[in-house]
């Protein structure tokens, strides 16, 4: 199913966005999702998953210029202004080191987590939250996203 968990449930798609619109509607993620909200964001290297993860980052109060992809250290740790968000880059994921970083401790906290390149830890979507599949068009400008529900397994 092209990386995306078995359990996830189509719930709506996004056609053809610019970087604005993806940038905008990212900023409104991040200002209406609730503490413990987790996102995983899935596309090809250099599709726009740094650039959502930024922009939902934004709408939590973290500056975007503060937000680097955290490609080497795994896991940024930010205080916004309305929650701390947890975003994590899986791209160079070596097994042993996501779990000496307590991975699955930071789903029990009151924050957001964002997770690029989820499908290479893809049992974290267990936790529930909202999958994002970031993919390129005929357009070099614009993408598609598609965004799909997960329930948290008890």
């Amino acid at each position: 199913m092209n990386g995306i968990p078995k359990k996830a449930q189509l719930s709506g798609g996004y056609l053809n966005l610019s970087e604005e619109q993806v940038i905008s509607l990212g900023t409104t993620w991040g200002l209406q999702c609730a503490q413990g909200t987790a996102f995983f964001l899935q596309g090809e290297l250099g599709v726009g998953k740094t650039v959502l993860a930024k922009a939902i980052g934004n709408g939590l109060g973290v500056l975007p210029e503060e937000m680097r992809s955290p490609s080497f250290s795994i896991l940024n740790t930010h205080h916004g202004s309305s929650r701390i968000l947890h975003h994590l880059d899986l791209y160079r994921l070596e097994s042993a080191k996501l779990d000496d970083i307590g991975v699955e401790e930071l789903f029990d906290e009151d924050s957001v987590i964002i997770i690029e390149w989820p499908d290479r830890a893809e049992y974290l979507s267990s936790f529930g939250g909202t999958w994002v599949k970031i993919q390129y068009t005929s357009d070099p400008e614009k993408r598609t996203l598609w965004v799909y529900s997960i329930e948290e397994e008890v």
